[in-house]
């Protein structure tokens, strides 16, 4: 991809690329991010419904280590599909 650039342009390898990139996080959403043990609502703010603008949050280490496990990354279908001949080199995975 890199030696041959200009056959990847981001019009015809962004849209599926993003489109179905997944870190596969199997829990919450909410779950990614923790309050600081400094806030105002402390570990209540993880179940609240809504989170308050003056809450300050850290990544949580469990989705850190998730992410960084390259294992974890995969992207769909339309990617595999728009570009057959990148598919050896990425994990291929349907939703």
């Amino acid at each position: 991809m890199i030696k041959n650039a200009s056959a990847y342009p981001n019009e015809r390898y962004g849209p599926p690329y993003c489109s179905s990139l997944s870190l596969n996080w199997p829990y919450d959403p909410q779950q990614c991010l923790l309050p600081r043990a400094n806030s105002v609502q402390g570990a209540e703010a993880t179940s609240a419904a809504v989170l308050d603008d003056d809450e300050e949050f850290m990544i949580n280490p469990v989705f850190e280590s998730h992410m960084r496990n390259l294992s974890n990354w995969s992207v769909g279908s339309a990617f595999a599909n728009a570009m057959p001949e990148l598919v050896e080199g990425v994990r291929v995975k349907e939703r």
